[in-house]
């Protein structure tokens, strides 16, 4: 499928996980996103234990769980919606994002359940790739790959994502642990090219 093909109508879904002791960042994450990245078509979240803040048009997400796969876990059950772009609260964003990019891409996501996961941020240079089906678009993430699983920005099938998530795990052991439970499945982790 061409990736430049029904761009999708609805919102869509940004969480930003964090963690309570990361609160002095929220401010100045949300401005950076809202500077680089303006767009009305996007619904943001915000996962945390406890904290509430006040930030115009992100809906927080309060998981009480003294782990951070817990609260990740716990947070996407209760956001609606088969994918998301999910976004660690220290990727902080510091140049314009291409949207229609990342709508072409999350259109694409949504047209196709065996794709996990597509990364489109970070520099993770360790992962082993090859062209994507002949797409000029998409890069393929070998089933062997070191980081095959990772906390890079990403939009993800949010089945696929709980799927690899177990409680108990900080988000460097869910990179290491998930990309060992993800060895032996049959679905596509899928870079997206820089341009």
């Amino acid at each position: 499928m061409n990736i430049n093909k029904q761009l999708s109508k609805v919102k869509i879904p940004v969480v930003v996980m964090s963690t309570d002791s990361y609160s002095d960042v929220w401010n100045h994450f949300f401005a950076l996103l809202e500077k680089y990245w303006p767009n009305d078509s996007l619904e943001l979240y915000l996962i945390t234990e406890t904290k509430i803040p006040e930030i115009d048009n992100v809906n927080v997400v309060n998981i009480k769980s003294n782990n951070w796969s817990g609260v990740l876990l716990g947070g996407l059950k209760k956001i609606a919606g088969q994918h998301v772009i999910l976004i660690l609260d220290d990727m902080l964003i510091v140049e314009k994002v291409n949207q229609d990019l990342i709508k072409k891409t999350f259109n694409f996501i949504q047209l196709n359940n065996d794709i996990a996961c597509i990364t489109i941020g970070g520099n993770d240079t360790t992962r082993v790739e090859c062209e994507y089906k002949d797409n000029p678009n998409f890069l393929l993430v070998a089933q062997d790959s070191p980081f095959r699983v990772t906390t890079s920005p990403s939009i993800w099938n949010k089945k696929h994502l709980i799927e690899l998530i177990e409680e108990g795990e900080s988000p460097w052991q869910f990179e290491l642990n998930g990309t060992r439970r993800a060895k032996n499945n049959h679905v596509f982790f899928l870079n997206l090219k820089k341009s």
